[in-house]
């Protein structure tokens, strides 16, 4: 049975298996296969968007690498080697991330390995804004130092401490400063012996070509509906099935979306009402109540910003599907293919930079009024 990863105490928490992940189970799946066939690469990739848990994929597939009594589904949960590896003190698994203000440190992620592991138990759906959140790093941009590689390599040149294979997990790879990525460079080209690298990016465009050739590629997909619906059900049995199934189209299978919206004061009839204003201030050019509902729709949070834009998407594409067949006018505004094109590339791009971290309530305003300038053109 799938484990809650929302309600489990500490204590229980020390337990990373991939049950407690829902669904990607031809993901699973694979990685099982590798390990059990001899195949293992020697580094790969997975390559996720915001929200998705491809960190803690990653870390159920070290725990199911190290398990001594595997079965063909999942880690045994219960040796010796699982519950090291499920309270992150398994020597030879080693997770390496970016951190702040620690460019001197023989060490960097050691001064924050607390904070690390508030961040895994807090859930297997997090974002890159949790960990600055986390390591309240303001203004400053998490880095990967060259001293936490040069750490790493030292640590790969000695003889495993339990035998068998070795985990390196690397987390937003991204982030590392360039001398840090050509070094892991070297190590991809001539990597140490039974030593799987796994690096976890929701922005694998801005790594290095030359460490993208160097790896094997795994794109983690959107959950399905029947994956969300099991999720949402298991995870919010009080959620009523209508406000289910009206949710489920706004997060296009990212359960994070899904369960920050529930936990935001974004409500589906709230989410409702603020379309009809947007559309309603649109068709009079109200650029003050544009301005106001950009700050309304600020106050649901991130999640609820992209539900609310995915709301006007619909709306958009269901104008769009009309336009097709010519075109038609509401008011003033006109309604026809490139102007329902240009809105729907416009609410993509929004949605894309807010869940950048740009500041929401900026792009929201800006986004109404580019579109109201293309129904008007």
């Amino acid at each position: 049975m799938t484990v809650n990863p929302f309600t489990k105490s500490r204590e229980e928490s020390a337990v990373m298996q991939f049950a407690d992940i829902y669904g990607y189970r031809a993901l699973k799946q694979q990685f099982v296969h590798l390990t059990k066939s001899g195949q293992m690469p020697h580094a790969v990739l997975l390559e996720i968007q915001e929200g998705y848990p491809g960190l803690h994929l990653a870390w159920a597939w070290a725990q199911y690498i190290q398990c001594q009594s595997p079965t063909d589904e999942d880690s045994c949960g219960e040796c010796a080697s699982c519950k090291k590896v499920a309270a992150s003190a398994h020597p030879d698994v080693i997770f390496v991330y970016p951190v702040i203000k620690a460019a001197q440190d023989e060490t960097p992620t050691e001064r924050y390995f607390d904070e690390w592991r508030m961040l895994l138990e807090r859930s297997p759906y997090i974002t890159d804004q949790d960990w600055l959140e986390v390591l309240e790093a303001g203004n400053s941009q998490p880095v990967i130092y060259v001293n936490e590689i040069n750490s790493l390599l030292s640590r790969l040149s000695v003889t495993t401490t339990e035998g068998g294979w070795r985990t390196i997990i690397i987390y937003q790879p991204e982030r590392m400063n360039d001398a840090a990525a050509n070094k892991l460079l070297k190590s991809l080209e001539e990597p140490p012996a039974e030593t799987l690298f796994i690096l976890v990016s929701a922005h694998s465009d801005r790594l290095l070509d030359t460490i993208l050739s160097r790896v094997q590629r795994f794109e983690l997909p959107p959950m399905t509906e029947a994956e969300m619906r099991e999720a949402l059900t298991a995870l919010h049995p009080e959620l009523a099935t209508d406000a289910l199934e009206a949710m489920i189209p706004l997060v296009d299978g990212n359960l994070s979306d899904a369960l920050r919206l529930l936990d935001s004061s974004a409500s589906q009839d709230k989410l409702q009402e603020m379309a009809q204003q947007w559309y309603d201030a649109t068709l009079r050019a109200d650029i003050l109540r544009l301005k106001l509902l950009s700050e309304e729709v600020d106050k649901t949070g991130r999640e609820g910003a992209v539900a609310f834009l995915k709301l006007l998407m619909q709306l958009v594409g269901r104008q769009w599907h009309r336009a097709l067949s010519g075109e038609a006018r509401v008011g003033e505004l006109r309604v026809n293919n490139k102007a329902m094109g240009a809105c729907y590339r416009l609410l993509e791009e929004a949605m894309r930079e807010i869940r950048g971290n740009v500041l929401t309530k900026m792009v929201l305003f800006d986004t109404f009024l580019r579109m109201l300038l293309a129904l008007r053109n």
